[in-house]
């Protein structure tokens, strides 16, 4: 099958299956479970349902999709995979992806270090994410500045991944699950992951103030109460980059190359001349007035710009291939406000 990259090379980032717009919200729990077959992977829209096939409250599975049904707002499905028992988690995850790739988000059951880190490095050359917790002692214990063995540090490479600390009495909770199905209905660059309240998740108010900063020195994440109300902090994945950022160039990503494809089988053809041109320009111009309508990218005196080049200054190699090339666009970040700073005086 040929590529759409062959036909549409959209250079924001890398791209391998990809979800749909609907599957940007989509939670995959990978499970070793043995009440499904070793090839389902199965959508769920309820709990009910879950239980239905044949699980029970206490399997992981389960746990798992509790804790993401249980938000306000809630996902309208989960999907469930099994993984093969000691099957590698690398090729756990490809091979459901070759199944149904219509998720995004990748929660497993697994809390061992070497599924962990596996699961990071398989992510990272995907159009996804990877939500973990960890209740590692070294992970809060360690320095930040001088770690380099416990997970969250290893894990610190992965731009793609998201680790949050929790205590071995909260892992049954599943606050990564919980985070993402509170989230994970919101449109893709629309939400901070930072200050949001998670149903059923306790927070680890017991950490002291060096355990707290070893983990967010690590670029992983902690959900605490703040002023009496329970927050998760700070929404960064491994790398630093805020998860808003990293799943929202992934959806605009996406939809570019979609625009500019439909237009390519939909029209007779679009001739190679400056018209045609700007009308390729229209289909990068759609979705990027899209994220500034969900809040990804700044308007206003800020809107994305999209300049096309003319059919004259195209190199005549490229013309005779019919590769029209380079149409490029620059737009700001809206990102979001998470300190703020107020000075005052007041005077008699």
């Amino acid at each position: 099958m040929t590529s759409l990259s062959s036909i549409v090379d959209v250079q924001i980032d890398k791209l391998t299956k990809v979800p749909t717009r609907v599957g940007f919200g989509t939670i995959l729990i990978m499970d070793e479970n043995t009440v499904q077959a070793a090839d389902d992977v199965e959508i769920y829209e309820n709990l009910e349902d879950i239980l239905s096939a044949g699980f029970v409250v206490t399997d992981e599975a389960y746990l798992a999709a509790r804790a993401a049904f249980s938000q306000s707002p809630r996902p309208e499905k989960v999907v469930i995979a099994r993984r093969e028992i000691a099957e590698a988690m690398a090729t756990a995850i490809a091979r459901v992806n070759e199944i149904d790739s219509d998720w995004y988000f990748l929660i497993s059951t697994s809390r061992v270090e070497a599924d962990i880190l596996s699961a990071g490095a398989t992510i990272e050359a995907m159009l996804k994410t990877y939500f973990y917790e960890t209740d590692e002692a070294d992970s809060k214990d360690l320095a930040h500045a001088t770690d380099t063995t416990s997970i969250f540090a290893q894990m610190k490479i992965y731009e793609r991944s998201v680790g949050i600390y929790t205590k071995t009495a909260n892992l049954d909770s599943y606050p990564a699950a919980a985070w993402c199905g509170r989230l994970g209905p919101k449109d893709p660059g629309s939400v901070t992951w930072k200050f949001k309240s998670l149903s059923g998740v306790t927070p680890d108010d017991e950490l002291n103030s060096t355990e707290r900063a070893n983990v967010l020195g690590k670029n992983a994440n902690l959900y605490l109460t703040v002023a009496g109300q329970a927050i998760t902090m700070e929404g960064t994945s491994g790398t630093g980059e805020f998860i808003d950022i990293v799943r929202g160039i992934d959806w605009l990503t996406r939809r570019i190359k979609e625009d500019v494809y439909f237009m390519l089988i939909n029209e007779d053809k679009v001739p190679y001349t400056d018209k045609g041109g700007d009308a390729l320009g229209l289909q990068v111009k759609g979705p990027l007035d899209e994220a500034v309508a969900v809040g990804l990218l700044a308007g206003g005196d800020e809107a994305p710009v999209v300049t096309v080049p003319l059919v004259a200054d195209i190199p005549q190699i490229q013309r005779a291939a019919r590769e029209f090339g380079d149409i490029e666009f620059e737009g700001r970040l809206a990102g979001a406000v998470h300190k703020v700073i107020v000075r005052g005086r007041v005077t008699v």
